[in-house]
């Protein structure tokens, strides 16, 4: 995804995104990850690549069904979108 900091000023700023992992019984658990945290200058735009891995392992088990992802700025949720682990 991109981002633009759209404000007048120099402004720190944190970065993350959230994984509504699904869980054995059927409710979602959010899993914060951080991208950056850093002073953002007016109008500067970066491109966020990230590649998430979903593999299982002996203390994580992912389950098949609906998941959801969202961005965070500064702790506050902008954006987020739903997503089927197959």
């Amino acid at each position: 995804f991109e981002f633009e900091h759209k404000e007048k000023f120099d402004t720190k700023m944190r970065l993350e995104y959230g994984i509504y992992y699904l869980k054995k019984n059927g409710k979602q658990n959010r899993k914060i990850f951080i991208l950056s945290e850093k002073v953002f200058s007016p109008n500067q735009k970066i491109l966020i690549k990230r590649k998430q891995s979903f593999k299982n392992m002996t203390t994580i088990v992912h389950y098949t069904g609906a998941h959801k992802i969202s961005i965070l700025v500064n702790g506050i949720e902008y954006a987020e979108h739903d997503f089927i682990l197959l």
